[in-house]
């Protein structure tokens, strides 16, 4: 055993996001653990700002082994694929340039691998909405509400498969697959549902905290909608097998018909036409009551995801199909 190599490596995507690529990078440097018990590979996924000069001042100061390259812009998944065949560490963890760590979180990263050595065995950490910004109910919907699912449970499946603050051994993903660089959104979950497939089993640590610096306004929310529907529909086309993955994710095409007739109800309702009402409506109950104008935010996002489904399938049928 190579006593230098660290247990953790941290891998970071980052595309011209400099200053919270900074304050990221920064909070690693306040972990509790030793700093030779993981290294940071940073892949700059061809920024045009100043993160070179940011990585670069960094690497001088950094108390920690830090390693970046750059490439040109091909998504945060060919960085992430490159990154786990830089490392030797045998656990990666997965960050987002603007996850910054709470001072015990890659503590907990560390143990619960320790204490669960199998290959199979995989950590979700918690990310909450940064205190350091302006509140926002589209973080909270986007965000907070996805954790929460799983507040009463310690061991969740592939669907529980976030590259914000997750860690893996590196192994069971050289063994088993890495990341599809062409799909670019929902490509962790279906990474996680691959995974599945050999036995993934994730150890949920909300104790493992890190905080989300990246402020949700209702455009940005929706659009994550659109990504998010493209994202599903790449997924299908390439790869239209994983049939029971897709059912599990709520895809409609492979949806019984009673499903996908409720679906069709609901899109009529939350068409484009009236979506303008709709919005209007959860503006307005927003501030007084924040519960029914989030149900509607979500009705018109399913709503847009679907339409994006469609839109994107329109393009071409499954493979093999």
């Amino acid at each position: 055993m190579n006593i230098d190599r660290p247990f953790l490596c941290v891998i970071i995507p980052t595309y011209n996001r400099a200053p919270i690529l900074k304050a990221c990078l920064e909070a690693l440097a306040r972990q509790t653990v030793p700093f030779e018990s993981f290294e940071v590979i940073v892949g700059n996924d061809g920024s045009s700002d100043n993160t070179l000069e940011v990585l670069e001042s960094f690497v001088k100061k950094s108390p920690y082994r830090l390693r970046y390259f750059s490439q040109k812009n091909r998504g945060p998944n060919a960085v992430r694929n490159r990154a786990i065949e830089m490392t030797d560490a045998p656990v990666v963890v997965f960050f987002n340039d603007d996850t910054i760590a709470d001072s015990n979180c890659l503590f907990y990263h560390i143990k619960l691998h320790k204490k669960h050595p199998e290959e199979h065995i995989a950590v979700l950490g918690r990310l909450t909405i940064d205190p350091y910004l302006p509140y926002s109910p589209f973080s909270k919907i986007a965000l907070d509400l996805s954790f929460d699912q799983w507040k009463d449970r310690r061991v969740l499946d592939w669907r529980a498969f976030y590259t914000c603050n997750l860690s893996v051994k590196r192994k069971f993903l050289l063994e088993y697959g890495l990341f599809d660089e062409e799909i670019w959104y929902n490509d962790d979950i279906e990474l996680g549902a691959r995974l599945g497939r050999h036995g993934l089993k994730i150890i949920y640590c909300p104790e493992s905290l890190g905080y989300h610096r990246h402020l949700l306004g209702e455009e940005d929310y929706l659009k994550i909608a659109v990504k998010e529907g493209k994202g599903l529909a790449v997924w299908y086309r390439k790869k239209p097998f994983m049939v029971k993955e897709l059912q599990a994710l709520n895809f409609p095409p492979v949806m019984p018909l009673p499903t996908r007739l409720k679906y069709l109800m609901a899109d009529m309702i939350f068409h484009g036409s009236f979506r303008k009402l709709w919005l209007d409506i959860a503006r307005r109950l927003v501030r007084k009551h924040e519960p029914a104008a989030l149900k509607i935010y979500l009705k018109c996002y399913q709503a847009i995801k679907r339409e994006s489904i469609r839109r994107e399938l329109r393009k071409g049928s499954p493979a093999g199909n």
